[in-house]
């Protein structure tokens, strides 16, 4: 988060955090302005804080990130504190954003983006790659098949809202960190 022109040193850690790992900060600060535009305290539902993790997404992304680089647990908050503490919360969604990468990688999505994690951070794993590799006209419905209307709205999308319009929205929020690649 940018205040008055400055990165905050707390925030600044939890960049420094990510890319330890391996993850473009520009990946975990994207995800934080798409999530909850930045704001620690957000809460949706079950998902919260700065990335609007679910618990369980939550603690998949740290510890990931702990095995990853176990240096970095003198950094974590613990306990339910720590969704909202800003560098827990970005070592935990670097970590998540990890995951995402190897995932796709793992079947064929060659150099993940932004933009090609996203379907498995905002959908999961299932949706993921059919996500970054569908051809822009098939729609939403057509990929997700079974998901209810109402995590549709959720996301602000439809059933009939292409792939080609969900990328060009979520790139509208997050500029050019959207074709940047997750690893680094």
């Amino acid at each position: 988060e940018v205040h008055r022109g400055k990165v905050r040193r707390e925030d600044r850690r939890g960049l420094d955090a990510a890319q330890s790992l391996g993850v473009n900060p520009s990946a975990v600060a994207a995800t934080c302005v798409l999530e909850s535009g930045c704001r620690p305290t957000a809460r949706d539902g079950g998902a919260e804080g700065l990335f609007q993790m679910y618990p369980a997404a939550f603690n998949e992304g740290l510890a990931t990130a702990l095995r990853a680089n176990p240096a970095l647990a003198s950094q974590i908050v613990q306990g339910d504190a720590g969704r909202y503490d800003p560098v827990t919360s970005s070592i935990a969604a670097a970590g998540y954003q990890m995951q995402a990468a190897q995932f796709l990688q793992q079947r064929g999505v060659d150099n993940p983006t932004v933009l090609d994690t996203r379907g498995y951070y905002q959908f999961g794993g299932r949706y993921a790659v059919d996500l970054a590799q569908a051809p822009s006209e098939t729609t939403m419905g057509q990929i997700m098949p079974n998901v209810s209307p109402s995590v549709f709205s959720g996301n602000g999308i439809t059933p009939n809202t292409t792939v080609g319009q969900w990328r060009t929205m979520v790139s509208n929020r997050i500029g050019n960190a959207a074709g940047q690649s997750v690893r680094i």
